[in-house]
C-alpha cells in the first residue's frame, strides 16, 4: 500500500507540473490524491495524509477553488501540528498566504506569513525565515504600507547576506527595487 501511495503521489505531481503548460488533468490528479489520502488513512500514516491534503489544496488553487483549497490547507497544517512537523506546516502555510493574497484577504495573508516566519525562526532556519520576510513584505505592499514592506524586504536581504545566500539576496534586492518603483521612488529603485 505504501508503494501505491508513492505512485499516486507521483501521478498527482506529474499533473500539477503539466498544468502549467495546460497538459495536466486536474480531475485525474484529484482522484489520485483522494485515493492516496484514503490509503494513508488506512495505514495510519498521518504525515503522508497531510501531504495528500496539501496536494489536493494545490489542485484546488490551480482550479481557483479558493474555499476548498483553504479548508484543505488548514486540515493538512492541523495534522502537521498534531504530529510535530512544524517545518512541513510552514511550507503548507505559504500556500495559504497565496490563497489569501489571490482572494484579496491581505490582512489574513500577513498574519499567516508572520506565523510562517515564527516557525522558521523557532527552528533556526534562517534562509527560510528570510523567504518568509519577503512574503511579509509582499503582504505589506498589498496593504499599501510601504515603510513596513521595505523594512521586511531589507531584513530578508540582510539575512540572506548573513547566510551567504546570493540568490536569495539578489531576489530581495530585486523586490526592494520593485517596491521603490511601485511606491514612486525611481531614484531609490535604481540604487537598489
Amino acid at each position: 500500500k505504501r508503494c501505491l501511495v508513492l505512485t499516486l503521489d507521483s501521478l498527482v505531481h506529474v499533473h500539477l507540473e503539466a498544468y502549467v503548460t495546460r497538459q495536466g488533468d486536474m480531475e485525474e490528479a484529484m482522484t489520485a490524491a483522494e485515493e492516496a489520502r484514503e490509503t494513508c488513512k488506512e495505514l495510519a500514516d498521518r504525515k503522508w495524509e497531510a501531504n495528500q491534503m496539501f496536494n489536493m489544496s494545490q489542485i484546488d488553487v490551480r482550479l481557483k477553488n479558493w474555499a476548498s483549497a483553504e479548508a484543505r490547507v488548514r486540515e493538512a497544517t492541523q495534522i502537521d501540528e498534531e504530529i510535530g512537523e512544524d517545518a512541513e506546516r510552514a511550507v503548507k502555510l505559504q500556500l495559504l498566504v497565496e490563497i489569501y493574497s489571490e482572494t484579496a484577504q491581505h490582512d489574513k495573508a500577513l498574519r499567516v506569513a508572520q506565523e510562517v516566519r515564527e516557525v522558521y525562526r523557532a527552528k533556526r532556519m534562517r534562509a527560510d525565515e528570510a523567504h518568509a520576510c519577503l512574503l511579509i513584505s509582499k503582504c505589506h505592499a498589498c496593504l499599501r504600507v510601504p515603510e513596513q514592506a521595505l523594512a521586511a524586504a531589507s531584513e530578508a536581504q540582510m539575512m540572506c547576506r548573513e547566510e551567504a545566500d546570493n540568490k536569495g539576496e539578489a531576489a530581495a534586492w530585486e523586490f526592494i527595487s520593485q517596491l521603490h518603483r511601485a511606491f514612486g521612488d525611481a531614484a531609490e529603485a535604481e540604487r537598489a
